[in-house]
């Protein structure tokens, strides 16, 4: 038991260790030469299109449970 804890405390530090926050990639971006407002709409681009990527696989999930447990009628494609 205490080992899966540690295990866990280790998982969640190291996954803030790997994680760049928007503040410090606009920052990078600007460090090339880029103007903060190029950078700012490329990171929200970025982050959009992260977003509409799940969004995508989040339904294609639910429609393989859905398909999987037998309901018809929804009108999901066949």
């Amino acid at each position: 038991m205490k080992s899966v804890i540690f295990l866990a405390v280790i998982a969640v530090s190291l996954s803030g260790c790997a994680t760049k926050t928007e503040m410090e990639r606009i920052k990078e971006c600007e460090d090339k030469g880029i103007s903060r407002d190029v950078c700012y709409q490329e990171e929200r681009s970025d982050r959009r299109a992260e977003k509409f990527h799940q969004d995508i696989m989040f339904d294609k999930q639910n429609a393989q449970v859905i398909k999987d447990m037998g309901i018809k009628g929804l009108g999901l494609p066949k």
